[in-house]
């Protein structure tokens, strides 16, 4: 193969990561208007800031038009996945991770129960 051959392989090689890259690293912005994005796992604000723009859909992944039972399922299937119980093992950074992560999706939780009118007693 000659230079050009290898220049032009590369080329596709790093033009072909970008795209495939920029396409699987997307994350939906909390806000449309502004196109603002946060980052759940690294902030270090309180929740109570976090979720002043009603984002509790985002954390838990769910539409905002979700019933009881799908927010339900969604925070179940969350905090299984992110319990700092389950990732004690791993280090303390993780746990410090999923102890954040954790809390917003209780914040999340209780944000969307309220809003949907459920007492309290029954979360």
């Amino acid at each position: 193969m000659t230079r050009p051959e290898y220049f032009v392989i590369v080329l596709g090689l790093l033009f072909g990561y970008w795209i495939v890259n920029k396409f699987l690293s997307r994350k939906p912005a909390l806000k449309a208007d502004t196109g603002e994005k946060k980052n759940f796992e690294s902030s270090s604000e309180d929740s109570s800031d976090i979720f002043k723009d009603d984002s509790w859909h985002f954390v838990l992944d769910v539409p905002s038009t979700s019933t009881i039972e799908e927010i339900r399922r969604a925070y179940k299937i969350q905090m299984s996945q992110y319990h700092p119980d389950k990732v004690a093992a791993l280090g303390s950074e993780l746990k410090t991770l999923a102890e954040r992560k954790s809390k917003d999706i209780n914040f999340a939780y209780r944000q969307a129960m309220q809003e949907r009118g459920v007492g309290e007693q029954l979360w």
